[in-house]
């Protein structure tokens, strides 16, 4: 029973499409037939490196409309036959399994009608987001879980399973612990004073932080640096030299960023998404409440502050926070849910 985990071309860094990527190599690794599948043929996921097999849908898209494809197209994927070409050739069937991310829910039922299917949402909030736009709660979101060709529902974080169990309930909803890889992200032997943080989240927040820091000239010789467009091995090795990650995704799914920030031997200030509340903990992470742009600045402040006035204190407050992500994150946990999941909704 093949399964395939359909994925948007983009080439853009996300942390989302590396899992999808994870999930495939956990699989074929204990002898689980598993392939990406990709919108275009020939597309393949290039900013990490990865063993997952690549296969494509046979459909002859515009690519006018390549970075919206199954939304524009998702009429051509109602037909019973949705054939494959690449690392494997054929035409889905009800023997196979497929895998959609939630940026896939509207096509939820009507892609390969008939093929069993698992939902693996790292986007809770996006959900939400359209269930809000729903008329009422007796939507095609809610009442899909009737199909009985939907297996159940894999998620990433505590807070995505409890949202996720509530509406969709009567659903088996799995949750796979994220791996993160400490030998890639990993403290550099010598530090840097350096904050780091990714500027395609909330970039209005981050702009305001840093200008009222620069402005009270409180940085004490430290320098910012934004994480965009990086390749996962230099990602790694730049939070790997900072001190300091500053937090601005909310809402989100996990939050993967200060997470590696975490095992890279940074001291994470900022928002948790909710997705990230389970690994905020005191001392190695400050918390700050959406919006609370002064508390930003202070709770970074705090963090240069110990870093200048008590670095050992510093270092083991970060050796705890790597500790922490090394012990609940690890590549271990996540092929264990990945099997586990693979029992319940990737078997005959």
């Amino acid at each position: 029973m093949p399964v395939f985990v359909l994925c948007p071309d983009i080439v853009v860094p996300a942390g989302g499409l590396r899992k999808l990527y994870r999930l495939v190599e956990v699989l074929n690794k204990n002898k689980v037939e598993a392939y990406m599948l990709h919108e275009h043929p020939g597309f393949r996921v290039n900013w990490f490196q990865s063993s997952a097999p690549v296969c494509a849908l046979d459909i002859p898209w515009s690519t006018v409309f390549r970075r919206r494809l199954l939304f524009s197209h998702k009429c051509r994927l109602t037909e019973k036959s949705v054939r494959i070409v690449g690392s494997y050739r054929g035409i889905l069937s009800a023997s196979d399994v497929l895998v959609l991310p939630e940026i896939y829910e509207d096509e939820f039922e009507t892609v390969a009608p008939g093929v069993p299917r698992v939902l693996f949402n790292q986007g809770i909030y996006n959900t939400l987001q359209k269930l809000q736009e729903r008329e009422s709660i007796h939507s095609p979101l809610f009442d899909r879980v009737f199909d009985s060709s939907v297996r159940g529902t894999l998620c990433v974080s505590s807070d995505s399973q409890n949202i996720l169990q509530n509406i969709y309930p009567g659903l088996p909803i799995l949750r796979i612990h994220n791996a993160i890889s400490t030998l890639l992200f990993c403290p550099a032997s010598v530090k840097e004073n350096t904050i780091t943080y990714m500027p395609s989240k909330n970039i209005a927040h981050s702009r305001a932080v840093f200008a009222i820091l620069k402005a009270k000239g409180n940085l004490q010789g430290f320098q910012i640096q934004p994480i965009q467009g990086m390749s996962e091995k230099a990602t790694a090795e730049t939070l790997g030299r900072s001190k300091i990650f500053a937090s601005f995704g909310f809402p989100e799914g996990f939050s993967l960023p200060p997470a590696e920030a975490l095992a890279a031997g940074n001291l994470v200030v900022g928002y948790h998404g909710n997705g990230g509340r389970e690994f905020f903990r005191p001392g190695f992470t400050r918390a700050v409440e959406y919006w609370d742009i002064m508390g930003m600045v202070e709770s970074i402040e705090a963090y240069i502050e110990l870093w200048t006035s008590d670095p050992t204190r510093a270092k083991v407050l970060a050796s705890q926070g790597r500790a922490f992500i090394q012990e609940t994150y690890s590549e271990a946990q996540e092929e264990a849910d990945i099997m586990d999941a693979s029992r319940r909704f990737f078997s005959p």
